[in-house]
């Protein structure tokens, strides 16, 4: 499906929030209605689905805004050098670093001055490499990519994604019997939802405002 206008873009951002807040409201109901062992596994399961929708809502919120720029039907050199950086760092080896670098910049001004036709964009959210294990430093790479700034604010928020959630559920996959507490799965769950919200809302002003054009 492609996405060529503001609406759409607007549209499939929130319906993919939309049906990821429903399935975490409805393991929160479950949750609270079970106690001890059951409770403990379905806690300890369930946090692995919060990392589903942690990487997830990213990766599909990238894609539908690298969707939507491809729409638009831009040359290279039409584009700010992080797209473009973004969408050669397959090619080049040196995009498979955390970061965006000054020498990220400096190839794709030798690069653009070769590529004044349109780019290949990523055809699915599959294509967006978050190496299945979404930090908070390699989420700051991939909004960096896309023009996006992460507020200070959320710097406590992304720490704990980092400890209690992407280490936690990293253990958990690998057979260690990590406890999971209520309190612990609910903070995380709060700091999902609100943090899931601020990237939708600020890809679809990254295209209202056009950020992916050169300036």
């Amino acid at each position: 499906m492609r996405t060529t206008t503001l609406e759409e873009l607007s549209q499939r951002i929130d319906n993919d929030l939309g049906w990821r807040k429903k399935e975490i409201t409805s393991l929160s109901l479950v949750i609270s209605d079970l106690q001890g062992e059951p409770q403990r596994a379905v806690l300890r399961g369930s946090l692995a689905v919060l990392y589903a929708h942690w990487e997830g809502f990213v990766k599909e919120c990238i894609f539908f805004y690298l969707n939507f720029v491809d729409c638009q039907c831009l040359s290279a050199n039409q584009l700010n050098e992080a797209i473009v950086a973004f969408i050669f760092r397959n090619k080049l080896g040196k995009f498979h670093s955390d970061g965006l670098g000054i020498h990220h910049i400096d190839i794709i001004r030798d690069l653009r001055n070769q590529e004044p036709n349109r780019l290949r964009f990523p055809r699915s959210s599959r294509d967006i490499d978050t190496m299945s294990n979404l930090s908070s430093k390699r989420f700051r790479t991939l909004i960096n990519f896309i023009s996006i700034s992460i507020p200070s604010k959320y710097d406590d928020t992304l720490s704990l994604i980092d400890t209690d959630l992407v280490l936690t559920r990293n253990a958990i996959s690998h057979g260690n019997d990590d406890v999971v507490t209520i309190n612990d799965w609910e903070t995380i769950r709060d700091l999902i939802l609100e943090i899931i919200s601020y990237i939708g809302d600020e890809i679809l002003n990254a295209a209202i405002c056009e950020y992916y054009l050169k300036h």
